[in-house]
């Protein structure tokens, strides 16, 4: 999946999702993917995999996959991994038409060799329904510019 699908999927959540979770799990770690039981290669479409009868209970049966979307602690650890050093922030507000919470992330830092020599500065902010979607869309708008 490419940057810009995941960007529309974490735009599109409204909370955590172990299908999303799987999919930044086959991005950022492709390896791991590939040596994972069910075999997904980068830019495979992995809900052909979900539909299975034998994984439809994924989300119970493998929780040593991360739970990127759901987890505040989870998506931070993606952040330092995928911008080791960055600078990043999230805050809270409130839909001024509805009332419903909104949350901001900012995620800053060098893409590319350890420090800022010939590395390409990420930056971005975004806005979702929970922290965890906040600041990875964040990242990956981040990543993506």
């Amino acid at each position: 999946m490419t940057p810009t699908n995941l960007i529309s999927r974490l735009r599109e959540a409204t909370g955590g999702s172990r299908e999303l979770d799987l999919l930044l799990f086959q991005h950022f770690d492709p390896e791991a993917c590939e040596a994972a039981w069910w075999r997904a290669r980068p830019g495979d479409d992995v809900s052909a995999f979900m539909d299975k009868d034998a994984q439809k209970d994924f989300a119970t049966e493998h929780q040593e996959r991360p739970a990127y979307t759901s987890s505040l602690d989870a998506a931070l650890e993606l952040v330092e991994r995928a911008l080791p050093g960055c600078g990043w922030c999230v805050d809270h507000e409130a839909d001024c038409k509805t009332g419903e919470p909104v949350f901001g992330a900012h995620v800053n830092g060098y893409i590319g060799p350890e420090g800022p020599e010939g590395a390409t500065w990420a930056w971005h902010d975004a806005k979702a329904p929970t922290p965890p979607l906040a600041l990875l869309l964040a990242l990956m708008m981040g990543l993506e510019e």
